[in-house]
Formats: C-alpha cells, structure tokens, sequence
C-alpha cells in the first residue's frame, strides 16, 4: 500500500468533489465515481488496503465539498479550537464509512460487472439516503445536485427528487466504470457506452422540452428582498446591531435596485405587496407585546403592504423561544408566524445535552437551545398560499411542503456563518431543487450570501450575489402543474397516515 497510491485516490475524491458548486463540472464526478467502481471490481481482495483506498476517496470528496463546516468555529477560536480538527477531518471520515459499504458488495459480485455496477449504484444510494433522511439527516453533498448545472438538467427533479436524481448519477457512474472495466479485459464495452448515451439524451430532451412548452409567467403580486450583506464579524456591537436594523429600514424605505420583470426595465414603482427580511435581521428579542420594537418596524410600511420579517421570538405566554418568521401590517398588527421545526443541530440546539461530559459541558453551554415550531408552516395572506421555510429546513427534499400545495415558497436564511465560502453557492442550489421539486416559485431572503428569486422550473428570475446588498423588486411567478415528484410525496404521505 504505497503513498503513491493512496494520494491517487485523495485526487480522484477531489476530482468527484469539482462536480459540485461552485464548480459545477458534472463530468469529474461521474468518472470519477466511475474509475473507483474500476478500481474496486479490478481488486482481488477485499482487505485493509482497498477499504483505505476507497475512505481514503470518500473523504477527500467530503472534506473538500463541506470544509466550511469548520469555519463557524473559527470566529472564537479560544472557545472551540479543539472543534475545528472534528469539523474538518471526522465529519468526512464518518461520513465516508457511510459508502464502504457499497464498495464491499460490488466487490463480492465482480464477476459479473452489470450485476456489481447495479449493487454499486444502488448501496452508495442507499448510503445518501441513510446520512440524508436517518443519520444525521444531512442531506448536503447528494450527487443529484450535480445537475443543478443548468436549467435543462435540473428538470429531472420534477420526476423522482434528488433522491432519484442521485441513484440515477450513481448508475451513470457505475455504467462509465463498466465500459472502462469491459475495454481492459478486452471486452464489448459499446453496451455500457449506449445506455449512458441514452439516459443523458433523455435528461437532456426531457428538460428541454419542459422548458420550451413552459415559459415564464408571472402572477400581479410584487415583492420587495431586502439583502444587507453584512457579515457575521460586523453583527457583535450594540452599535452594529443598530447599524444593522437602520440598514434594513433604509432599504424599506428607497429603492436603489428594482428591476421590473415584466417591462424588463429598471424602474421605481413605489409600493410592493410584500417586503421580506430575512433570517434573524431583526438583531433583538422579538416579542407581540414589544410595542416600541413593532412600530419601528412598521414605519416604512405604506397602505396595504405586509412586511415578513426572521426574529428570535419569545412567547409571551409560554417564554418559549423560536427561530421565527413573523408577518406585519402597516398597522401594527402581528398577523401571521411560523416557528422553525426543523432545528440546525450543534447550531439551534445541543442533541443529548443531558449525556454530555462534564469536560465539555461548559462548551456546550455556550450554546443556547431554541424550541421547536408545532404549527403550520403555511400561510394566506391577500389570498396567496405562502409556504415559508427558514435556512435549514430547506435542505429536506419532500418535507417543505408539510399541508396543501401553495403558490409559492418563501425562504429566509442567513449565511453569514460561512463567510465567502462554497457553503454559499451550495446552499442556494439546494434551495433551487424545491422549485423544481414541488413546482413552485420559490422566494430566497439572505442577510449574507445569495439572495435569489426562482420560477416553477429553476430558472433565476432576479438575484443578488454574494457581494451586492440592497433590494430585489419582482413580480412572483406563476406556479406550475404539480409535479410527480409532488403527486407521490402526497401519496406517501397519505399512505403513512392511514
């Protein structure tokens, strides 16, 4: 087992990783993953050396797409410098055992190369599924975003999800690595090459007919994204805090960036249905009977408008307090909320505190718990259907839409724990696959990071990138026909029910 060898398979993990945003370079990862499916069927033992080779893969491909995970730690370094080495190498590492599995069987069955590409593609999807929907429900680097490319490719989300979208790139994958295993033993490798051709012809004719036979409309709401790209570090004072909320005021109130959807011209129109502030841009406690706060708030709203806004909520009857989207009028009613139900764990709240040891305890402590959301998370306002969602409850294929199909998806999140990282780029991506998913257009509020308006079908109808701050002015697209991707989640749901 010599180092040569070993940092081979480093690279080719860091190959598969170029796959993903910002990078986007589909190919890497599908021969990629393809030419370690070789490798494995090409082994003559399954022992120490091929199972270090294929961890040695799958962690370079983890810590190269989820290395940001460490830099939330970074802004106390004195509190959590013991953390970054976890955040950086065991996190990977963990979750490269994840796909060892998938690797052992399509060794066992080696012989047969269509039998072990298909055990191949199928345990390493099983494997995103597990780390995805089970343990630790992170669903983040799944090889279905890797056609989030371009807006032909992503279509096939409508189908089957980025679950699909995922087993669908592994057979990809394992059909590369069969044509290349045929072609070394001298074999027909033409079958394994004409039924990649044919499934990417298919993503591709399949996507671009349902964009073509689709093209972009719009309903008569208009909304206002305010973005005030202010980093983490610049959230600490008072005085910034103030800062901050003038900032976001000051946006209500002028416009220096509307761009008129329908007459594709920049323009000032004035008055907007909704304004939407994103995650947590309200810097301090929120509570219905804070008058003072509320009416601050309120000011620059004008007729009927309605303001959106993410606070840290507290309760008034119960002291509970939530990570909140609350809406507000222009007379200073709070007239809809929704408490987050999908919690960031080690971010919103410590998993098993209780069983913490007491070396770490203080730690943990530093660390406050939010309270989980019960309501829905499904809102009417001016006869809209608004599903609203906050940061990582995005991230959760089939689970946003939690009652009926709205008319469009709200998401308020914030970045700024991640500074310019790819964290950034990946995350507004994944948010993009719910449009698709569940046919709907889909609204994102960031404080730092991408902020970005999509239709029914992924496509960016306005944006602001990770160095603008300001506003966004649209007109919300119309919804699409729901998807079969949606038509079966509510099949399953209604199955599980029963």
């Amino acid at each position: 087992m010599s180092w040569l060898s070993k940092f081979v398979f480093v690279i080719g993990g860091g190959i598969a990783a170029c796959g993903f945003p910002p990078f986007f370079v589909v190919p890497c990862f599908l021969i990629s993953v393809g030419w370690l499916f070789y490798k494995i069927s090409e082994s003559e033992r399954w022992d120490k050396e091929i199972v270090t080779y294929v961890c040695l893969y799958w962690t370079s491909f983890f810590a190269i797409n989820l290395y940001w995970l460490a830099i939330p730690l970074s802004f106390d370094v004195k509190q959590y410098w013991f953390l970054i080495p976890f955040a950086l190498f065991a996190v990977p590492i963990i979750l490269s055992l994840y796909m060892l599995p998938a690797g052992y069987f399509a060794w066992k069955f080696r012989q047969n190369l269509w039998i072990s590409g298909f055990v191949f593609a199928c345990g390493n999807f099983f494997a995103t599924l597990m780390y995805g929907k089970f343990c630790p429900e992170f669903p983040w680097v799944l090889p279905g975003y890797i056609w989030n490319a371009g807006d032909i490719t992503i279509q096939m989300l409508s189908l089957w999800g980025v679950y699909g979208q995922t087993l669908l790139t592994f057979v990809i994958c394992s059909l590369c690595g069969i044509a290349y295993a045929q072609y070394q033993r001298h074999q027909s490798y033409k079958m394994a090459i004409c039924w990649n051709f044919i499934i990417i012809s298919f993503i591709f004719i399949f996507g671009y007919v349902r964009l073509n036979t689709n093209p972009m409309s719009y309903t008569d709401y208009k909304v206002r994204v305010v973005k005030s790209n202010v980093s983490q570090e610049n959230k600490t004072t008072s005085q910034q805090r103030y800062q901050l909320l003038k900032t976001y005021l000051k946006y209500c109130q002028h416009t220096d960036r509307e761009f008129d959807v329908k007459t594709e011209k920049y323009e000032n129109q004035g008055q907007v249905d909704f304004i939407i502030w994103p995650e947590a841009s309200v810097p301090y406690l929120f509570r219905d009977d804070f008058d003072q706060l509320i009416s601050q708030l309120c000011a620059p709203l004008i007729s009927e408008e309605l303001l959106l806004v993410g606070v840290v909520r507290q309760d008034v009857t119960s002291q509970k307090v939530f990570n909140s989207i609350v809406v507000l009028d222009g007379l200073k009613n709070v007239i809809a909320k929704y408490d987050k139900r999908h919690l960031v764990p080690f971010g919103e709240y410590i998993p098993f505190r209780k069983y913490i040891p007491s070396t770490f305890r203080a730690v943990a402590n530093t660390i406050g718990d939010f309270d989980r959301g019960a309501m829905s998370n499904m809102v009417e306002l001016k006869g809209l259907k608004i599903i609203l969602s906050i940061c990582y409850e995005s991230v959760f294929s089939g689970e946003v839409v939690s009652t009926e199909k709205g008319d469009v998806i709200v998401n308020i999140t914030n970045d700024s724990w991640f500074g310019y990282s790819s964290a950034l780029y990946q995350h507004l991506q994944i948010v993009r696959a719910r449009a698709v998913e569940e046919g709907l257009p889909l609204i994102r509020a960031t404080g730092f990071g991408i902020a970005a308006v999509f239709d029914a079908y992924g496509r960016t109808v306005a944006l602001l990138d990770e160095y603008q701050s300001g506003v966004m002015d649209f007109y919300i697209p119309q919804k699409a026909e729901s998807t079969i991707f949606a038509r079966m989640r509510e099949i399953f749901k209604q199955m599980k029910f029963k």
